[in-house]
């Protein structure tokens, strides 16, 4: 699942990849890797990870900025950042489920997103 977020240090972000975080195992467990996305540099991560505990990696949209946010449609131009979105891609890389907050400080319910992956992970077994 590829998560991606505002900004590293801004509070709707700490508080959705908090979650995520102390819900790892259950994502762990419908077999998901998770890995989060946003424009913040290496450094930014790096220490952002470090403060928040977050154990999964963190990707740096960072040069050219946004070009992994424009490639899956979700760049703010103005803002200089990405939407609140999250992508399930599959191991053949096949987009399997996609949200896009409809406002960006809109944090998609971690229950609904279980939801969700359960349905994918029934699909695939039928």
């Amino acid at each position: 699942m590829l998560a991606f977020y505002p900004l590293d240090w801004s509070p709707g972000c700490s508080r959705q990849l908090d979650v995520y975080q102390h819900e790892l195992e259950e994502f762990q467990r419908r077999g998901v890797e998770l890995v989060g996305i946003s424009v913040d540099s290496l450094y930014s991560h790096g220490a952002w990870s470090a403060v928040r505990g977050l154990s999964f990696p963190l990707l740096s949209d960072f040069n050219p900025k946004g070009e992994v946010a424009r490639s899956y449609r979700v760049w703010r131009e103005a803002e200089g950042f990405s939407e609140r979105a999250l992508y399930v891609v599959d191991a053949d890389g096949i987009i399997r489920y996609a949200h896009v907050s409809p406002k960006l400080q809109h944090v998609p319910d971690i229950y609904e997103l279980f939801e969700v992956l359960d349905g994918l992970v029934t699909r695939k077994a039928a």
